[in-house]
């Protein structure tokens, strides 16, 4: 059973989440927005050790593609009552469970809730 649907089942409550865009700049680095204030949330610099957050990103992107979806909506990011965090594309519905991926990888999307 996936991590999404023991959530609903046990009725954990998201604790924190945020709606984020992801835009690629000229020199390789990602710059992460806050997509309801427009505040630049983080980012990720050319051949860093955040390059999870870049592969994560690159494969929903990929998926929406695939899908011939607009790029432009965000992802939201979501912290849970349980500790897990998940990203869900806004468009399809579709969720990645970040929290399977070891507590580095985690920390790298948890710092964007702060």
């Amino acid at each position: 059973s996936s991590p999404t649907l023991e959530r609903a089942a046990a009725n954990i409550a998201a604790i924190k989440s945020r709606d984020l865009s992801f835009a690629d700049q000229p020199d390789g680095s990602v710059r992460i927005i806050d997509a309801n204030t427009g505040a630049v949330a983080g980012g990720v610099a050319r051949g860093t050790e955040s390059g999870f957050i870049r592969g994560v990103m690159r494969g929903l992107m990929r998926n929406r593609h695939q899908r011939g979806v607009a790029m432009g909506p965000p992802f939201r990011l979501t912290l849970w009552a349980n500790g897990q965090i998940s990203i869900t594309d806004t468009t399809s519905g579709y969720v990645t469970d970040l929290s399977a991926f070891g507590e580095t990888n985690r920390a790298a999307f948890a710092a964007l809730l702060k």
